[in-house]
């Protein structure tokens, strides 16, 4: 007899193998794990089983593994899978508080034994409890993500039903006014913390994205980000006081910058510009808004901002600038980009 560790599209299973019979007799168990050291300690509780069974003169066909796909295995196996990706600490928060709920909704103990009609029941509870649709649509959206990961590693044949996410039109504005981030500032500075009034202006000043802090380069009254989500390696002003909290952030790392998005959230909170009827929950990227909406106050010219955002298409940009002029005139005051680099930029494109 033997007991072979085999991989088949990145999932490994135990190939079990009864040598000197006619026919040969073989079985494939599946260990539902792409990790090779979880699956070395998994295949020798195989062996074990598959020496009782021998001993016992029962068929391949009586080994069992056990629970191996119960709610809390499948859960832990899934953050680890997550953390040795590097997910962002934020998305596995999120991932936890949907988790919780799935638990307290169904009564499975097993992952397989999920139905469709638990999993759709489950689903239509963000809709109709008093969450946001867009948000909603974000908790499904990672919940789906889960279930595409379970069937990868075999603990799920299907998922048991069709999952929609529903289009959601939401046109309320997704940036801060200055009276507002006045009050984060004013916040902060009430809790002597510094750090956090250099980041939200760091953000604000630049209207890069949180994983771009780590691929932006000072050089000269600029930032280079050599590379982003649309591609396009793009230069944003920015004054030596701003590149010097660039450099500073980076030096501290991703976990530190998660920190600091949680700070900035709690400062939203407790000055109450978090969650509003008029705006919404709005988020670190709404910062991104923000610099988005003064770029184009001040050159009326979308392309410009187009650069300054490294979007590929225009039709991107125009998300972020779906408000009239009269209307931003009156809730901006300050404004990021030198004068001189807007002209500079208009006599490059002519």
């Amino acid at each position: 007899m033997s007991v072979f560790l085999i991989q088949r599209n990145r999932i490994y299973y135990a190939r079990c193998v009864l040598f000197g019979t006619t026919p040969r007799r073989e079985r494939m168990i599946s260990l539902h794990t792409r990790v090779r050291s979880i699956a070395e300690v998994l295949l020798e509780r195989v062996k074990t089983l598959y020496a009782e069974a021998l001993a016992k003169g029962a068929d391949l066909s009586a080994i069992n593994l056990g629970n191996f796909s119960s709610l809390q295995m499948v859960h832990d196996e899934y953050i680890s899978d997550l953390k040795r990706r590097g997910i962002s600490w934020s998305y596995l928060q999120m991932f936890e508080f949907v988790w919780s709920r799935f638990q307290k909704f169904v009564t499975i103990s097993d992952i397989s034994d999920l139905g469709k009609n638990d999993l759709l029941a489950f689903l239509d509870s963000f809709r109709t409890e008093n969450i946001l649709p867009v948000t909603a649509n974000k908790y499904i959206g990672i919940f789906r993500t889960f279930l595409n990961w379970c069937v990868d590693c075999d603990y799920l044949e299907v998922i048991p039903a069709r999952i929609v996410i529903h289009a959601v039109r939401d046109d309320r504005p997704r940036y801060f006014t200055d009276d507002e981030l006045n009050k984060v500032y004013r916040y902060a500075t009430s809790k002597h913390d510094a750090e956090l009034v250099h980041f939200v202006r760091m953000m604000a000043d630049t209207g890069i994205r949180f994983g771009e802090i780590f691929l932006a380069n000072p050089a000269g009254s600029f930032l280079i980000v050599k590379t982003s989500k649309g591609g396009e390696t793009r230069a944003i002003p920015a004054d030596p006081i701003v590149q010097g909290f660039v450099q500073h952030f980076k030096e501290k790392g991703a976990a530190y910058c998660e920190t600091m998005c949680t700070r900035f959230r709690e400062a939203c909170r407790k000055t109450r510009i978090y969650d509003v009827p008029l705006y919404g929950v709005r988020t670190l990227h709404c910062l991104r808004h923000t610099f988005a909406l003064k770029a184009y106050l001040q050159s009326r010219d979308i392309y410009f901002v187009k650069t300054l955002l490294g979007h590929r298409e225009v039709s991107t940009t125009e998300i972020y600038l779906k408000f009239s002029l009269q209307e931003l005139k009156h809730v901006f005051v300050s404004f990021p980009i030198p004068s001189d680099f807007i002209d500079s930029f208009r006599s490059d494109s002519t």
